[in-house]
């Protein structure tokens, strides 16, 4: 009797039904009679690899599935499966590619084609169904995302857009209407979703690299790797160089590649001349040798024909992706949308207004005379000669808090050396508000200011009203002087915003309360070695006919070492560094002394409270160390991560990275850092890789300042020379090797020239006549001022003999003269100052406007008291 075989679902031929020995066996599809059950089944197996069935008329249908189950059971004996078809006769070791071939086999490029009945598209009918499958998806993304965004009839048609078309039309120009209000409705569908996914679990490397290594094990079938040459085909011939050190050359004619290792040469010569591409067997993808990119190909596109896979295998490969982030051909260099980066970090950190405990109150804001306030404004009332190139004057200058405006740039005096200064942000919905600056300036221009002792001179913080800014340029209305605030502070060598303390509510004059409407908190860097936040109210709602207030601060922040048990000499405070997570509520600042000390704002603890009332509190360190050997001249907070992480730059030459969770300073080096927004930092280790140093940026002079924006790819840097010098494209990549810089990528923003006036001239050149001897042929090229004029040392005597000349780039960077272009290429060929002479030319700040709707607006102040206010020509894309 014949054994009795049950039906199986894992194979895929008839058996049939119990029988006599004598009766005999007909394949169905070659008509072939066996008088064994056995050998008719391994030859269906073999010979029709599972596809024919036994004592029946046809072979049937099968589906795709069935066709899949009987190649991968038939290559359990055959292991190689061979297309039927006589004039082909390829092989192939996967069930999957060799059913691929069999629908595709005989065909001409015709017969393959399909039409989409959605959009009409020819395609290939195996990408059909990858293809049907984003159709799927855009539909369930309408119908499950977020209301799309209504815009009121803003064009005049009286249409609406859509969300794509917002996003469209946003990023192509910048010239947008950006006063639109968006009404958003969100469903709270997505947050159900979020709520489910469980916490990812973070990887080590290692343990990345093994399990891709798995998932491809489990996907090879899927995925068609390039066929490489066999190692025993190689015959090594081993020579001697002139240095007695053994080698071999690859046996492949034409190739000239030497090593010094078998190994070596073994993989090389398995891959020498052939394509290393992994295809993907269910479309036509190809990668280069990247398993984890096919593998992501794999789970995004193919998913529903893909085996069930190990869930924690796909939720740690997912997890490590990198959301917006494409791959670019050619350089392999990563680029990210700044702008989009941008508003998701301020949707996600500046949801709310932070610090709300910390308001502005009447009567902390005392009005001071005009007699009172004589004492704390600049002593320069009236600013140098200046000429702009743009407008065709004679020499000209402005009265204290005067303004000018030019081609592209708003021009004011604001009495004195500017060290300090930045935008006032602005919530992301907000677009329609005024804009205001804060300036820092000296008092007296020439007061030398030491590093390392305290000071407690007077000036002067002045806030500064721009009106509406967009991304267009206007003349009108000019930057005013709104508000001056007396203080003793010595010096404020560094001040900054609260990114997220701006006000939310909008503003009414009409105020009643002792609670002012704040207009932001403002932290300051001072002389006196002590950190201090102002709650600035909005100008206007100080009714009063003075527009100069002495105030208390709202927080005190007491440097470490204070007290007496304090360990630390008392030095001026540098720097600081508002976080721009976790609601703002750290601070740090850098000292004189080397020292770095973080305070917690929100802190309720004994311990850090020193002193508390409902309109002042003083505040100890949460942290503080000794990080450097000498002044800290900047330090930064980590913007995008939850570590609490911090960068430090120190007089003493070095740069360091602090882990606040573990302050032990351990004993490595970084070569290279720089904190952008909308970019991941990258490190490396140049000294064993023999690459030669690339600078950031390259001037003749001092570089005081360089900024980043968080909106655009660019960066500006400002020197002692009087160069702004801007990077159009600037993009940290990928590929630190091959990725350089075109030259075209720095441009001139603008530069100050001097130039000796018309009144000074004949006496100055009398008084070189009769010392002719002293001042002989000396090297004049691209100097500020011709050195063989006599020094000019003091402020006082500058501004007597010299005009500042403002030679202005045109913004839109398309007419800038070739000659221009040729020398900011080149740091020797850009100004340079006597460094014996006043620097009335030294530019010492820049920064860009943090807000949406005027991110191309730029600031820069310098020596001279002039700080220019200017509008750059951005397109997006």
């Amino acid at each position: 009797m014949v054994r009795k075989r049950l039906k199986s679902d894992h194979t895929p031929s008839i058996v049939a039904n119990e029988r006599s020995e004598a009766e005999a066996f007909t394949c169905s599809s070659c008509k072939r009679r066996f008088n064994d059950l056995n050998q008719i089944e391994q030859h269906i197996t073999q010979i029709h690899y599972g596809l024919a069935k036994i004592n029946e008329e046809t072979n049937g249908e099968y589906t795709q599935s069935e066709m899949l189950k009987a190649f991968v059971n038939a290559l359990k004996s055959v292991k190689v499966l061979k297309c039927w078809n006589e004039n082909c006769g390829k092989s192939y070791k996967s069930a999957l590619g060799f059913r691929t071939h069999l629908s595709m086999c005989g065909k001409s490029d015709e017969e393959l084609l399909q039409t989409c009945e959605i959009c009409k598209r020819k395609l290939k009918f195996v990408s059909m169904k990858a293809h049907m499958r984003t159709h799927e998806s855009q539909g369930s993304d309408n119908e499950n995302s977020e209301a799309e965004i209504i815009v009121p009839n803003d064009v005049g048609n009286g249409k609406s857009r859509r969300r794509s078309a917002l996003n469209s039309s946003d990023s192509d120009s910048c010239h947008g209407d950006d006063n639109v209000i968006e009404e958003i409705a969100i469903k709270p569908n997505k947050a159900k979703i979020k709520d489910k996914i469980p916490p990812q679990k973070s990887f080590s490397s290692l343990e990345m690299e093994n399990k891709k290594k798995k998932l491809f094990k489990l996907l090879k079938d899927y995925i068609k790797s390039p066929s490489l040459r066999k190692t025993s085909e190689m015959k090594l011939k081993w020579e001697v160089n002139e240095n007695n050190e053994k080698f071999a050359k690859c046996p492949i004619e034409g190739c000239n590649q030497k090593y010094t290792t078998r190994q070596g040469l073994a993989y090389h010569f398995q891959r020498c001349g052939i394509p290393c591409f992994l295809s993907c067997k269910l479309c036509e993808f190809k990668v280069e040798t990247e398993r984890s990119s096919m593998i992501n190909h794999l789970l995004s596109l193919h998913q529903k024909e893909l085996p069930p896979l190990d869930s924690n295998l796909v939720a740690c490969l997912l997890g490590q992706r990198r959301p917006h982030v494409s791959k670019c051909r050619g350089k392999q260099a990563w680029f990210i949308n700044t702008k989009t980066e941008a508003i998701d970090f301020y949707t996600k950190h500046y949801k709310k207004e932070v610090l709300t405990a910390l308001l502005p109150r009447k009567d902390i804001w005392i009005p001071l005379s005009e007699e009172e306030y004589s004492m704390y404004v600049p002593e320069a009332k009236i600013s140098p000669f200046f000429k702009i190139t743009t407008i065709e004057s004679d020499w000209q200058n402005l009265h204290l808090f005067d303004c000018i405006a030019s081609n592209d740039h708003l021009t004011c005096f604001v009495g004195g050396a500017v060290w300090s200064a930045a935008w006032c942000p602005l919530p992301l919905e907000f677009s329609n508000k005024c804009q205001y600056i804060a300036v820092a300036t000296c008092k007296n221009s020439d007061a030398i200011h030491p590093l390392n002792h305290l000071e407690t001179e007077k000036g002067l913080l002045q806030i500064w009203d721009c009106g509406l800014l967009n991304k267009e340029f206007s003349k009108q209305p000019l930057p005013r002087f709104s508000l001056g605030i007396a203080h003793n502070y010595g010096v404020i060598w560094d001040l900054e915003w609260c990114p997220g303390g701006t006000s939310w509510q909008p503003f009414n004059k009409s105020c009643t309360t002792n609670i002012l409407p704040r207009l932001g908190l403002l932290a300051l860097a001072c002389g006196d070695g002590i950190v201090r936040i102002l709650s600035i109210p909005h100008p206007s709602s100080l009714i009063n006919d003075t527009k100069i207030y002495r105030c208390e601060p709202v927080v005190i922040l007491d440097p470490p070492g204070t007290g007496p048990a304090g360990g630390h000499y008392s030095t001026i405070c540098r720097c600081l560094s508002w976080r721009k997570t976790d609601e703002q509520k750290l601070i740090a600042a850098g000292f004189g002394n080397g020292v770095v000390a973080v305070w917690d704002l929100v802190t309720i603890s004994p311990l850090l409270v020193i002193h508390k009332t409902s309109s002042q509190t003083i505040l100890r360190p949460k942290y503080s160390w000794n990080a450097h050997g000498a002044l800290i001249n900047d330090l930064k907070w980590l913007p995008y991560s939850s570590q609490l992480t911090v960068v430090t730059a120190s007089f003493d030459r070095c740069l360091k990275l602090w882990d606040l969770e573990d302050l032990s300073n351990h004993p490595h080096y970084v070569d290279e850092s720089n904190w952008q927004a909308s970019n991941y930092v990258i490190f490396k280790d140049v000294g064993y890789l023999n690459w030669a140093p690339n600078s950031l940026t390259a001037h003749r002079g001092c570089v005081w300042d360089i900024a980043l924006s968080d909106w655009v790819n660019a960066e500006i840097s400002v020197d002692s020379g009087g160069e702004a010098v801007i990077f159009t494209n600037f993009v940290i990549r990928h590929d630190s090797k091959h990725g350089r810089r075109k030259p075209m990528e720095k441009l001139p923003f603008y530069r100050l020239k001097l130039e000796e006036l018309p009144e000074q001239e004949k006496k100055t050149t009398s008084e070189r006549n009769d010392n002719t001897e002293s001042q002989q042929s000396l090297i004049n090229v691209n100097w500020t001022i011709n050195r063989e004029k006599p020094l000019q040392r003091s402020y006082s005597d500058m501004v007597k003999t010299y005009g500042v000349i403002f030679h202005d780039i045109p913004l839109d960077f398309v007419k800038i003269q070739e000659k221009e272009i040729k020398r900011i290429r080149s740091a020797m060929d850009m100004q340079y100052q006597r460094l014996s002479d006043y620097p009335l030319s030294s530019l010492t700040k820049v920064e860009w406007n943090p807000n949406k709707s005027s991110y191309n607006w730029v600031l820069t102040a310098g020596q001279s008291g002039f700080m220019r206010i200017s509008c750059i020509k951005i397109a997006d894309s």
